[in-house]
């Protein structure tokens, strides 16, 4: 049996707190800067588009939401390899992942292309 893995514990930088916060302040910024676009946009969409076209709106919007869960967790696990490859200074796996994931999700848009076109 292999002896278990003993790496020498973290240790943080003393500039990682002010960056955290930086980091907390910006994702709360952008959601609140998409809540307030959206607010003020909503009356506008259908002022302009009219009833039957926002329902049309609505419709394509909350497809392209669900379409999002379709990525089945190859977003995040790309988002994390990427970091680990990139610290590991490991470039040709990088690489290797971003091609894969690439092909993937070209993979998954001409399905979506085919099954929009059958059910049209």
């Amino acid at each position: 049996m292999s002896e278990p893995d003993r790496t020498a514990p973290r240790t943080h930088s003393a500039d990682a707190k002010p960056r955290r916060m930086k980091n907390v302040f910006s994702n709360w910024s952008a959601f609140f800067f998409t809540a307030v676009v959206a607010f003020f946009l909503s009356p506008f969409v259908v002022r302009s588009l009219g009833d039957n076209a926002y329902g049309a709106w609505v419709l394509l919007s909350s497809l392209v939401g669900y379409m999002g869960l379709l990525d089945l967790g190859v977003r995040g696990a790309v988002t994390r390899y990427i970091a680990k490859f990139h610290a590991e200074n490991n470039h040709q796996q990088s690489s290797r992942l971003a091609t894969s994931a690439f092909i993937i999700f070209c993979i998954a848009g001409l399905l979506a292309i085919l099954l929009a076109v059958l059910l049209a």
